[in-house]
């Protein structure tokens, strides 16, 4: 029994000199103030985007993807279907070409509510913001994934 004191003992000690040495986390002894929220930095063009990945090897795009995470965009493209996702959502499919172009794949995806899911248009055109969540390189075709996202009217 002593022994399991013991060891519960130094588990305690042990948790307090972590939580002191991340109290000291920061550096310089300045002070951290709360800073308003800015707006995220604008991202480049989807155009932009697409052509600076052509290319990349597997790592410079990685760590280009993670540079554009948290960028806002303010882009347009066409509605190239809409989903229903397993727990009730909608997610929107965006193509950043138009329609008529010879590859025409999905580019873009966002959540929406139900109520602006339904009254989108296959192809119709949408000017939209949001912030990037994440990019990946699928088949030499660049897909985005958006968050906070509003469709402009």
């Amino acid at each position: 029994m002593k022994k399991i004191l013991g060891i519960l003992g130094a588990l305690v000690l042990l948790c307090a000199c972590i939580g002191v040495v991340m109290s000291f986390g920061n550096t310089g002894g300045e002070s951290r103030t709360a800073t308003p929220a800015s707006t995220p930095e604008p991202a480049p063009s989807y155009a932009t985007i697409r052509a600076q990945m052509e290319g990349m090897t597997e790592a410079q795009f990685k760590q280009y993807a993670r540079s554009l995470k948290g960028k806002q965009v303010h882009w347009t493209g066409w509605v190239e279907d809409v989903n229903e996702t397993l727990f009730g959502n909608y997610e929107v499919w965006v193509d950043m070409d138009a329609p008529d172009e010879l590859l025409s794949v999905q580019d873009v995806t966002f959540d929406v509510p139900a109520d602006v899911a339904l009254s989108l248009r296959l192809n119709q055109k949408i000017t939209f913001t949001g912030i990037i969540d994440s990019a990946l390189n699928v088949l030499e075709s660049t897909q985005i994934t958006l968050s906070e996202v509003t469709i402009q009217p």
